[in-house]
């Protein structure tokens, strides 16, 4: 039934948001894009003014067409409701935390943990935006590098750097990855019209995996293709597993290409001496540990709320752009002025037939890495064997049990939640203490 039902709706939001097109002038060219490339515009571009534009183009778009896309998310989430109604489910959460074998107190604790350590958050946020020089703050000013790494990155320089770390780390692995590369597994070319996110798709019957996304020869893009390889092992190790042990939820997916890049960028760091560079790096580092412990969080509680007051009936643009905007002020204390609304239509975690709130894996997968990362920087000796099993045993186990197991902590504990985002504040840390004399300077 989910053909025509919750998966039709998928498809559709899928193709109403193909459809949507934004003209702006980019290099004194009009140019109509979509709003995947819209949103890089906003938050890659060094033309300030493109910036704006393309911000304010995603919203009025989006403005447009709100109504339809509304009717969609109501939609999908009546469709869950009544589902889950027929199946006598009343907690929410219960369909996620079965997909991803995690405990429901787990995820609670990990987000307690963030709102506990917010203030370190928000204290990078505030100069972050105060060496941005703006007066009034917009959702991509949160994002948009302050600081651009002197060289481009070519793609068979990326391809070293990654191999590099990889071989660091263990034998196995950096075979695996020079194996990927040379068997064109990676289609990384970057040409118009393509879609903007990176993937990583598993072929169990021919134990092969297959990695898209678009190279544009910046640091950033050198952390993708290493995030991407991760999912690529972490296929590799289980692909001679039962097809059911292959089965794994995305909280361990995320963990397994997470760890990759911490690999990369952290030696990418640790190796640079210009400091432009490593503010740059830095930068970066912290920009995708936001995402985890701000972003995604705050999409997860306002997927929640939607929910819950959907099951009194749909709600209008309004309502749902109100709860957002309740979610986002909440954590950033109102310092953006300029939310983005309806990222609700273009985030496509909230329309997914199958996996119900999707993103909230993604900041346990991304704390649950950092804490595999520091261990494997305190015990370095044989730890690459004790990673492999872990991943290997990833369809049979809880998360809780894979720690418990391979790691020998338990993560039903607020102490290992804190420690996982240490790297995350020891970077915020550096970062300060780096852009400390520009306000000297003034």
């Amino acid at each position: 039934m989910s053909v025509n039902g919750i998966k039709g709706w998928e498809q559709q939001q899928q193709f109403m948001l193909s459809k949507l097109k934004i003209l702006l002038e980019v290099a004194g060219h009009k140019e109509s894009v979509s709003i995947g490339q819209a949103l890089n515009y906003a938050i890659h571009s060094k033309d300030d003014t493109l910036r704006k534009h393309a911000s304010q183009g995603i919203k009025e778009v989006c403005e447009a067409e709100a109504a339809s896309f509304a009717s969609v998310f109501n939609h999908i989430a009546g469709s869950r409701l009544d589902i889950y109604e027929q199946r006598g489910w009343t907690n929410l959460l219960k369909e996620a935390v079965e997909q991803n074998d995690i405990n429901e107190e787990t995820i609670h604790l990990a987000i307690a943990s963030i709102d506990e350590n917010k203030k370190s958050y928000i204290t990078y946020i505030q100069r972050k935006l105060e060496l941005s020089r703006t007066k009034r703050a917009s959702w991509f000013d949160l994002v948009t590098p302050l600081f651009a790494p002197v060289e481009k990155i070519s793609y068979n320089e990326a391809r070293k750097i990654i191999l590099t770390q990889f071989y660091r780390f263990s034998e196995k692995l950096g075979r695996f990855a020079e194996m990927a590369f040379e068997a064109d597994w990676i289609e990384s070319e970057n040409r118009p019209n393509k879609a903007e996110s990176g993937f990583c798709t598993s072929m169990p019957l021919s134990k092969e995996s297959r990695i898209f996304f678009t190279y544009r020869e910046t640091y950033q893009d050198v952390l993708t293709l290493a995030h991407e390889l991760g999912h690529a092992y972490h296929n590799f190790i289980i692909h001679n597993e039962p097809a059911l042990a292959q089965q794994t939820g995305i909280s361990v997916a995320e963990t397994a290409s997470t760890f990759m890049e911490n690999l990369v960028l952290d030696a990418v760091i640790g190796q640079t001496t210009n400091e432009q560079d490593k503010l740059a790096l830095l930068e970066m580092k912290i920009k995708n540990g936001l995402m985890y412990v701000g972003a995604v969080p705050n999409m997860f509680r306002f997927e929640q709320a939607f929910y819950e007051k959907r099951k009194q009936g749909p709600l209008s643009v309004l309502e749902i752009n109100e709860l957002l905007s309740s979610v986002e002020n909440s954590f950033y204390e109102g310092q953006i002025e300029d939310l983005a609304l309806y990222k609700w239509i273009y985030t496509s975690h909230f329309y997914d037939a199958e996996k119900p709130f999707y993103n909230i894996p993604y900041t346990i997968g991304y704390l649950f890495s950092n804490g595999i990362y520091e261990m494997a920087n305190l015990e370095p000796n044989g730890f690459e064997a004790r990673y492999d099993e872990l991943l290997r045993n990833s369809g049979r186990m809880t998360v809780e049990q894979l720690a418990q197991t391979f790691l020998h902590v338990d993560i039903s504990k607020r102490e290992f939640w804190h420690a996982s985002q240490q790297p995350l504040k020891d970077a915020i840390d550096e970062y300060m203490r780096l852009t400390e004399k520009y306000f000297v300077l003034d």
